[in-house]
């Protein structure tokens, strides 16, 4: 959209010709297609859906992996040499997100389940769903 102001990359997406429809046929086939199909099986076949939600969790997660490990293994080389530039913006940005946060232990508070007693003991309860004000009084231990 803006490439075109950055004089180095000005005659690369000019030579590159897009067509709005075949993106947008593609976001549809790749994003809306499976959302749509997935709805309709939730709601004619909630039996199946449930069934098939791990089995589908595990899939996606393998695919994820298998993405990552394609982008990492077809481009080692860029990634070993701007590996320290990484890490450093990375614990910079961190740093950043912890730094700005006004009370940084109070999103955590919010998502501990009622009655827990150990961060390692809810791992795998549902979590209380929401968001409440951070203040300094709802830093207080939960009842």
């Amino acid at each position: 959209l803006y490439g075109w102001l950055n004089p180095n990359t000005r005659a690369m997406v000019t030579e590159i010709a897009l067509d709005p429809w075949n993106i947008l046929l593609l976001v549809a086939l790749v994003l809306a297609l499976p959302l749509v199909l997935g709805m309709l099986a939730g709601r004619h076949f909630p039996r199946f859906a449930e069934r098939a939600q791990k089995l589908m969790r595990v899939i996606t997660l393998l695919v994820l992996f298998a993405f990552v490990g394609l982008a990492f293994g077809k481009n080692m080389d860029v990634f070993l040499e701007n590996a320290d530039r990484i890490v450093a913006l990375v614990i910079g940005q961190n740093a950043r997100h912890w730094a700005s946060a006004p009370w940084p232990g109070c999103w955590w508070a919010s998502t501990v389940p009622t009655g827990a007693r150990s961060p390692w003991r809810w791992a795998s309860r549902t979590p209380v769903s929401g968001w409440r004000f951070c203040s300094p009084s709802s830093r207080r231990p939960r009842a």
